[in-house]
């Protein structure tokens, strides 16, 4: 899904680059298949590495609807995308903005919340440029300072930077609130193993960046070490 938005398509370029890798080394594939305690002991591993990701954070907000609100991972994954609707964005961190920006390719009037003062602050500072660019162009509405009260019948209701409160329509909102590590499987394992590792968002949620180099570093940490494990 991180390959949806415009100009990320590299990422599906390198997303298919390592399954081939993968499919070509041998190593054993098991997917569509959730791990559990009696999987592992089953195998009986030397060391297991937990990459088990991220999951959407979806703060409680009054007059929250799943009829009305869908989260941005939905929105990417989905094959029949929303079209020219009045969207309103909760989340104005860099998967909001380029979500924002996906949903303008599809003639979508987006309006995008956030706390605090800046969009996608901690983007790559040309690539920022380059997407707020597009959201001006695209005629993206920006309500920074704000702070979501509810979530009400046609729309979200906010308090602005100037403490007025203002109602946002909207046919659709989407919460782009953040993500937080899925590990609980890591803590459950530290007697299962002689070496357990947590790698990736399920350690920290970042980048790809930070996540592909992890996993090229534990690998090999594990294969130069491997005889003396």
């Amino acid at each position: 899904m991180a390959g949806v938005p415009p100009y990320k398509q590299k990422i599906l370029m390198l997303k298919d680059y390592m399954i081939k890798r993968l499919q070509s080394s041998g190593i054993d594939l098991q997917t569509n298949h959730e791990f559990t305690l009696e999987d592992i002991a089953l195998l009986k591993p030397d060391i297991v590495v937990v990459a088990t990701g991220s999951q959407p954070y979806w703060p409680q907000i009054p007059g929250y609807r799943p009829d009305f609100c869908t989260g941005v991972t939905e929105v990417l994954a989905e094959a029949e995308p929303i079209r020219k609707k009045q969207v309103v964005i909760i989340g104005g961190g860099i998967n909001g903005c380029e979500t924002a920006d996906y949903l303008q390719t599809w003639g979508n009037r987006v309006t995008i919340i956030e706390q605090a003062q800046y969009l996608a602050a901690r983007m790559e500072k040309k690539n920022r440029r380059a997407l707020m660019n597009r959201l001006e162009d695209g005629g993206a509405i920006k309500k920074t300072g704000s702070k979501v009260i509810e979530i009400a019948d046609a729309g979200v209701i906010i308090q602005g930077s100037d403490n007025l409160i203002e109602t946002l329509e909207a046919d659709k909102v989407i919460m782009a609130t953040g993500f937080v590590p899925v590990n609980h499987l890591y803590e459950q394992l530290q007697d299962k193993a002689e070496r357990v590792f947590l790698i990736g968002d399920a350690l920290k949620v970042r980048g790809i960046k930070d996540a592909v180099l992890e996993g090229e570093n534990i690998g090999y940490a594990v294969f130069k070490a491997r005889n003396n494990w």
